[in-house]
């Protein structure tokens, strides 16, 4: 069974790692041998039972004398994970055991973007399904939270961890430091290029355009975008203004709720019927649909909302509301499987970012069939 530790620091300042440095002490050759041989296994997908190699192969492999490869096969026979049958080879015994051992020596830090205790559905989803895809890979993950909107104060020793996660509001000059300790990987933002630098980012211009033809398709030609964050008003701002056939206006709220939702409702009732609202949560376009519907409009039936949201989410999805965005547990799974293939060095197209393509919750199909129909009558006319 995978060994998973998830560890929160808080405001006590404890050290991630000891004040040990580990370069200072020398590593003998069989135990350096030792860990690529136990990466060959895990990477083979060898089960219990099966052969591994020979002692002769061993030294073929890896140039090394027949005492350091004897030196290293007896070590992992002491572990217990595999046993050698004299002239008959070496043969895997517990790969459960190895990859519990494995995950104890490789740890990935993730700076979390939000407060400990944070409420947040859509990255709770996506910190989970890193935490699964990393311990799948025999990595130990340590999450350190946010505590009044700072980080609590740390250390890390160079060669403790073998990767860092953090997000796309983390200042550049701190992920410049963090990328000399192990390579590290930015969820979101715009584009970085930085040595040892890697980025899981969102196609915001696509997400825009998806939103815009489902307005156009449903005979909306302006657009209000609601949202509580300046970063997000200004990525989308960007992506809107490159779409022919819309216009836009931007409305600021407090925060990312259904009450925030609610209350712009006042600024929002008077917009004609031909214009559609964009909103940057969930939660907020709850809100803003709650409202109107105590007004007597249904923004649901007049086809006049969209949420940038989790288009998997069931709440969204049964309260009817449409949206666009991206699922976080393919996210997580995603951003760690790629930052895995970074540490194993098997990054083949030396890629430095994977682009999240968004997804709906209506069918695209439909939607650009009626919108071409709509374009060519107003070509016709």
């Amino acid at each position: 069974m995978l060994c998973v530790v998830l560890s929160v620091f808080y405001e006590s300042g404890e050290m991630i790692s000891s004040s040990v440095n580990m370069e200072s002490f020398f590593t003998p050759l069989y135990h350096e041998l030792k860990e690529r041989l136990e990466d060959e296994i895990l990477s083979s997908g060898l089960s219990d039972g099966s052969f591994f190699c020979t002692l002769k192969d061993i030294c073929e492999r890896h140039k090394v004398s027949i005492t350091t490869a004897r030196k290293a096969v007896d070590a992992l026979q002491k572990s217990g994970v595999v046993r050698s049958k004299s002239s008959r080879g070496i043969y895997v015994i517990d790969t459960g055991k190895l990859r519990d051992l494995k995950s104890l020596k490789n740890y990935v830090l993730i700076f979390h973007a939000h407060e400990a205790g944070s409420q947040s559905v859509y990255f709770s989803l996506r910190l989970g399904s890193m935490l699964e895809a990393f311990a799948e890979n025999g990595i130990t993950a340590k999450v350190i939270f946010r505590r009044g909107g700072v980080f609590p104060a740390f250390n890390i020793s160079q060669d403790a961890v073998r990767g860092i996660v953090v997000s796309s509001i983390t200042p550049l000059d701190e992920v410049q430091r963090y990328a000399r300790l192990a390579p590290t990987l930015i969820l979101g933002g715009r584009n970085v290029s930085m040595p040892d630098v890697y980025q899981i980012t969102y196609n915001i211009g696509r997400r825009a355009e998806l939103a815009a033809k489902y307005f156009l398709a449903n005979r909306k030609k302006r657009i209000v975008f609601v949202s509580h964050d300046e970063e997000e008003i200004a990525e989308y701002s960007v992506a809107l203004k490159k779409l022919r056939n819309i216009t836009f206006s931007v409305l600021n709220v407090a925060a990312p709720n259904m009450e925030s939702g609610r209350e712009c409702v006042a600024q929002l009732a008077d917009l004609p019927s031909s214009t559609g609202i964009m909103a940057g949560d969930d939660a907020i376009a709850v809100g803003i649909v709650d409202a109107f519907l105590k007004c007597g409009h249904d923004l649901r039936e007049e086809k006049r909302i969209v949420a940038l949201a989790n288009p998997r989410f069931p709440f969204t999805r049964q309260y009817g509301i449409p949206v666009v965005g991206s699922d976080p547990w393919g996210i997580g799974r995603t951003a760690a499987e790629f930052l895995c293939a970074v540490i194993r060095g098997e990054n083949p197209e030396k890629r430095r970012s994977i682009t999240i393509e968004p997804e709906t919750s209506w069918e695209n199909d439909a939607l650009e069939a009626r919108l071409e129909t709509l374009e060519s009558n107003e070509h016709a006319k």
